[in-house]
């Protein structure tokens, strides 16, 4: 999980740890683009508005770095922007699928729950 909030990054490894999920955190994009490596993550939760490099360049870079666009990891774009612009540009970005802030446990369990079933 990506996010330069630390309440934020508190919450989310409540949840995802009450669902089963172990998380590693970065601070920023930039973090998140070095810790990255192909088949490492199931999935990634990606703030769109941090510091150092947002979201929508993190996931840009991803995409580059990976080899195998059939392999791809699933980036979530976490934000509270709702206009469909936004979510266009994360899409354009390589990202999977957005999630809404703030959003709650069952949400967040959904949409991990349907990469879930998509990877497998």
């Amino acid at each position: 999980m990506a996010d330069d909030d630390r309440i934020g990054r508190n919450i989310a490894g409540i949840l995802l740890g009450k669902n089963g999920y172990s998380v590693e955190f970065a601070r920023d994009g930039r973090e998140a683009v070095g810790l990255f490596a192909p088949g490492k993550y199931f999935a990634i939760l990606m703030d769109m508005q941090m510091p150092v490099m947002d979201g929508i360049e993190a996931s840009r870079r991803i995409r580059e770095i990976e080899s195998d666009p059939g392999e791809r990891v699933p980036i979530i774009a976490l934000t509270a922007n709702v206009m469909s612009a936004d979510r266009q540009r994360c899409l354009d970005a390589g990202m999977t699928d957005v999630l809404i802030k703030p959003y709650t446990k069952e949400k967040l369990a959904e949409m991990l729950s349907s990469l879930n079933t998509v990877a497998h």
